[in-house]
């Protein structure tokens, strides 16, 4: 017996009916200037009903994405619709790298053109490094970096300097860009050291964190060790959960290439309950940390149960970014050696 077909809301049928006739309404000045989550909606729609060609010509365009971007409810379906029009074949994610970067670069910009350009380069770098695409959200944030620098020198603008920098060396520190994320740690401990000499105060976990995470890549497991008590000590009732999740994370994989086992469980297990609690299991966030208690199970030589939680993690990297993503293919490489180990 087949299932039935699912009724539709009247909002549902409304979205449809924009999709089915979006030649009609794509030039219309009443479109464009729809609420954002409205609109992605009919976005969305477009997503559902295997529109790509269409909804990757939207996508395409940098104001449209900077509007979806803004739509912070809906992350999810963003990330998969997106990732599917990267499987599709439709570069999105290099137009909208190309694009901004031609936009950072537009001579004559007033100070709140350029705040406007950086807020969206930060917010693209940030969705580009989450969705798995590091190398074009590299380009985005040292495009807007490179603005940052025109900026005069004081108390808000050093801030807006220093979120740039803590995306960047994110994304370069995730794809492996050891010179260029050196770098970019330096010009951040130099914006950290004007604030605080200025008598700003700040918090500064998540940097702190990336600064560990860096350490960890680059092997250097002392000064990895380091960064992540601080950024634990930074932890407070106002850091947002995201932050706290991956400075408990981070600072567990630091305890263990120290042999700090304990500790190390106490902070993963917090790390996993918290994303879970906060963002339910079907969130790429929880299945972050179900790598990185993977981790932990793995060098506590309880090696079978390792090997069940990396297959979790894969499982749900998988349903999020199919099989052509970055994330996807580290989650399948902490498996492979996780079974290498038990076989062995």
């Amino acid at each position: 017996m087949t299932n039935p077909t699912p009724v539709l809301s009247l909002y549902e049928l409304s979205t449809k009916a924009v999709m089915n006739f979006y030649s009609c309404f794509k030039n219309d000045p009443d479109f464009r200037i729809l609420p954002e989550s409205i609109l992605f909606d009919v976005y969305y729609m477009f997503y559902k009903e295997k529109r790509l060609c269409l909804l990757g010509v939207e996508f395409s365009d940098l104001d449209v994405f900077a509007r979806m971007l803004r739509v912070t409810n809906k992350r999810l379906q963003l990330l998969k619709s997106f990732q599917t029009l990267m499987d599709h074949g439709t570069q999105v994610a290099v137009e909208l790298s190309n694009s901004y970067r031609i936009r950072a670069a537009t001579d004559g910009m007033v100070q709140q053109q350029k705040i406007n350009v950086i807020d969206l380069g930060i917010s693209l770098g940030a969705f580009l490094s989450e969705a798995g695409w590091f190398c074009e959200s590299e380009k985005v944030l040292t495009a807007c970096w490179s603005v940052c620098q025109t900026l005069p020198e004081n108390c808000s603008t050093w801030r807006k300097s220093l979120e740039c920098c803590h995306k960047l060396l994110h994304a370069q520190a995730a794809y492996s860009m050891i010179e260029p994320a050196d770098q970019t740690r330096n010009h951040a401990a130099e914006l950290v050291q004007k604030l605080f000499s200025a008598g700003e105060t700040m918090n500064l976990a998540g940097l702190y964190t990336e600064f560990s995470l860096h350490s960890f890549f680059k092997s250097n497991y002392d000064e990895a060790f380091k960064w992540s008590m601080e950024a634990i000590r930074q932890l407070t009732e106002q850091c947002s959960p995201r932050v706290i999740v991956e400075t408990l994370s981070q600072a567990s994989k630091a305890c263990i290439v120290k042999r700090e086992f304990v500790k190390a469980r106490v902070l993963v297990t917090q790390a996993v309950y918290l994303a879970r609690d906060v963002y339910g299991p079907e969130h790429p966030k929880f299945a972050d940390t179900l790598l990185d208690y993977g981790f932990y199970l793995l060098n506590s030589d309880c090696v079978k149960q390792s090997v069940a939680v990396y297959e979790e993690a894969l499982a749900l990297k998988k349903v999020l970014y199919g099989r052509f993503n970055l994330h996807v293919a580290v989650a399948q490489e902490d498996l492979a050696y996780a079974l290498y180990v038990h076989e062995y």
